[in-house]
């Protein structure tokens, strides 16, 4: 079940193979996973470490232009983002 509530700032955490983005609470908001070695790539399903590394930054981009959103006044001023349901 995805996390309720999710807290700016955002990191994006480089590791071996992966990079991840949390929110200030630590939660694991997503992972891109890369392999350098490109007879692996396809068979894993990872992209370049290139490539990991922008989806990452967008996804995080993505993350703080929503919450930047719903504290100038979409939702209202807590610095807490509330995620809804995909109905």
């Amino acid at each position: 079940m995805p996390p309720d509530r999710i807290v700016p700032p955002f990191k994006l955490i480089e590791h071996d193979e992966s990079f991840e983005v949390k929110d200030a609470g630590d939660q694991r908001l997503g992972t891109f996973y890369f392999d350098e070695d490109e007879s692996r790539r396809g068979s894993f399903g990872r992209v370049d470490k290139p490539v990991a590394r922008a989806l990452a930054r967008e996804y995080r981009r993505m993350l703080e232009k929503g919450a930047g959103e719903k504290r100038n006044g979409t939702i209202g001023g807590s610095e807490a983002v509330r995620l809804r349901d995909p109905d």
